[in-house]
């Protein structure tokens, strides 16, 4: 399904019926990667999942920089078209960033966040230094995009290798996002600090994997956790453990939200 937006239209899907959850990708990722998870859930909420503005079926015209507040608007945008507002959402990596810019600024409209390793890059003590090499993997990808997403990736230590049983068509997707990412998004995205004050009056849930310590994503999540403060929630997996162990995160997601 389509949903006209300023600038272009967001593509989505729905799956159940119950509490509206609305998952939110990050980075050059889009619905699909959720695709798994939200048919679990489905037989408990009504789930929501969309491809953020710019990646995939979510086009825009012309191409711009992302933008943290229209990206939240969009979340406000998704729940109001939808309908069960106020919504639960599930925010990964920038979709983390991104569900806190709209529990921060649309309050009304989200019961809870679960923020799942945001790369809140401006929480860390060395965030100067780690912004510098996001700076450098953007630079590298203006001339070469696979350059710079391997300096990204060197930088973040993430696994990115896909999970059982994910769709070629999906992974043929990404890629062809991986050039707005690196060139419009990766910036902003590592760039934004969340409103921390905001957040603290909010149901904000901060997750970190299991199987990612050490690295950028759950060093983040933990900066994010001790700022607010609240304590971390540990999730199944990695930074996409959703993808890897999909009953156990589905049920982890679920006991965190009640």
């Amino acid at each position: 399904m389509l949903l006209e937006v300023e600038g272009g239209t967001l593509y989505y899907e729905v799956r159940g019926a119950g509490p509206l959850l609305v998952f939110v990708c990050g980075g050059p990722t889009d619905a699909d990667v959720f695709a798994p998870i939200a048919d679990v859930l489905a037989a408990q909420f009504k789930v929501v999942t969309y491809d953020p503005r710019g990646n995939s079926r979510s086009v825009i015209n012309p191409i711009v920089d992302q933008h943290m507040d229209v990206h939240g608007d969009d979340v406000a945008r998704l729940i109001d078209h939808v309908g069960g507002a106020p919504a639960f959402v599930f925010g990964n990596s920038g979709g983390g960033q991104i569900g806190m810019n709209a529990l921060a600024r649309h309050a009304d409209r989200i019961a809870a966040l679960i923020a799942h390793e945001p790369p809140c890059i401006t929480l860390l003590p060395d965030g100067a230094d780690v912004m510098a090499g996001m700076q450098r993997a953007h630079e590298l990808a203006s001339t070469d995009v696979m350059k710079g997403f391997g300096a990204f990736m060197a930088l973040t230590g993430i696994d990115m290798t896909p999970p059982p049983g994910r769709k070629q068509e999906t992974s043929e997707r990404m890629k062809t996002n991986l050039a707005y990412f690196m060139r419009h998004g990766i910036l902003q995205i590592a760039s934004y600090r969340p409103d921390l004050e905001s957040l603290r009056q909010r149901r904000l849930i901060v997750g970190v994997g299991a199987e990612s310590v050490g690295q950028l994503a759950h060093r983040t999540g933990m900066a994010l956790a001790e700022a607010l403060p609240v304590g971390a929630t540990l999730f199944p997996g990695g930074h996409g453990g959703y993808g890897r162990y999909v009953p156990e995160f589905a049920e982890a997601i679920a006991f965190a939200l009640r």
